[in-house]
């Protein structure tokens, strides 16, 4: 929430070096993200601001109409507007915080309260129960049935425990379940009634026991129905279960034929696991070869390398052959020099070139190439 009003098109934002450290007398911190939000000015301090802006121009040119300690004391006044701005958010801030506190602890002690009263409601209604039952069994031991006969305390304990059970089910499913639950007793009760009417059999109850009967009845040819759809149920289940019996008898043969097909299996898998320890046996002597391979001819794995020997060697056989014109020409020379006395210019061009270098192979296809290139110490001449 923005708590200095809509932000205006005209904002100004510091850096976190130049904003004023304020405190408020606790040691808390403030988050420096409360101040990369822009700030709203007032209008003294938006016309301060524009005329500062217009004194410093792009070309570096000042107002001639103002003087330096004007616009020093400009700045000032920004500035003051400024920490003025911040110290009034600061405030609200910590009001806020402060209200907001207060409303919590509030909350709580009117929670607490409400849980002692609860509590406190709860112990009482238990105490006023406890003291009607007390009052009823006091009743119940003077009360008669109808034809005299006293109550039994059994019969009243059993009744009582009845109600405290059905009383807690009440509290568990609220007062519309305890609604529900007064009903069914109701309804239960006089079942109850209706299924001990042995000993007070009466005429008055002759209608609602024929009704009875005849619900009974057809209760009963509906059970019969049934009854014949579960014999067909039946006979169908019994077909069922043969056609199933079959089936398992099949699978029982063709799982010993997997069985046996899964133990050949284990035995190729087993060779072939054999021959692939071989192969990796193998694979790891060739690696070794071929790392000591590499270490003899590392460089023929080394672009850049490769490519700088080619090189320097393609160099060095060019200043060979050049080396032979020049001995070549020198020959031609002595015998245009010495033309008075022959001169074998082909023998004195061998005798001159017994001593030169040999070439080397300028590209480097095979490892016979490398080997003649590492063979040669620099010291063998033709």
């Amino acid at each position: 929430m923005d708590l200095m009003g809509p932000r205006p098109n005209l904002s100004v934002e510091m850096p976190d070096s130049a904003r004023p450290k304020v405190s408020f007398g606790s040691d808390k911190r403030v988050k420096p993200s409360m101040f990369d939000k822009p700030i709203r000015l007032s209008t003294k301090t938006k016309q301060l601001i524009e005329d500062y802006t217009q004194d410093t121009s792009k070309d570096g040119k000042r107002n001639k109409n103002e003087t330096k300690e004007q616009n020093d004391r400009r700045a000032e006044e920004a500035e003051a507007e400024q920490q003025r701005r911040f110290e009034s958010g600061f405030k609200t801030v910590k009001e806020l915080n402060r209200k907001i506190a207060a409303a919590e602890e509030e909350g709580r002690a009117k929670k607490e309260a409400i849980k002692n009263s609860a509590v406190q409601k709860e112990i009482k209604v238990r105490q006023e129960w406890k003291k009607f039952q007390d009052v009823q069994a006091e009743k119940a031991k003077q009360a008669t049935y109808r034809n005299g006969n006293p109550v039994e305390m059994a019969d009243f304990n059993e009744l009582q425990n009845r109600i405290d059970q059905k009383l807690t089910e009440w509290r568990g499913v609220g007062l519309k379940g305890a609604i529900i639950w007064i009903r069914k007793t109701h309804l239960e009760e006089q079942l109850r009634k209706l299924d001990n009417f042995g000993g007070n059999l009466s005429l008055n109850y002759y209608d609602e026991l024929k009704a009875m009967s005849r619900l009974h009845q057809e209760r009963n040819d509906n059970s019969t129905k049934e009854l014949e759809a579960a014999h067909i149920k039946h006979a169908h289940g019994s077909q069922v279960v043969a056609h199933l019996s079959e089936k398992v008898a099949y699978l029982k043969v063709l799982k010993k034929e997997l069985d046996e097909k899964m133990e050949m299996v284990d035995q190729q898998v087993a060779e072939e696991r054999e021959r692939l320890n071989n192969v990796k046996i193998k694979r790891d002597a060739a690696r070794k070869e071929a790392g000591a391979l590499k270490e003899r001819t590392g460089i023929m794995y080394s672009p850049h390398l490769l490519y700088d020997l080619e090189h320097k060697i393609r160099h060095r056989n060019n200043l060979i052959r050049k080396l032979h014109r020049e001995k070549r020409l020198f020959t031609d020379m002595l015998a245009k020099a010495r033309h008075q006395l022959p001169v074998d210019t082909e023998t004195h061009f061998q005798n001159m070139a017994r001593g030169d270098l040999p070439f080397l192979p300028e590209i480097v296809h095979i490892e016979e190439d490398m080997d003649a290139i590492c063979s040669y110490d620099g010291k063998q001449h033709v």
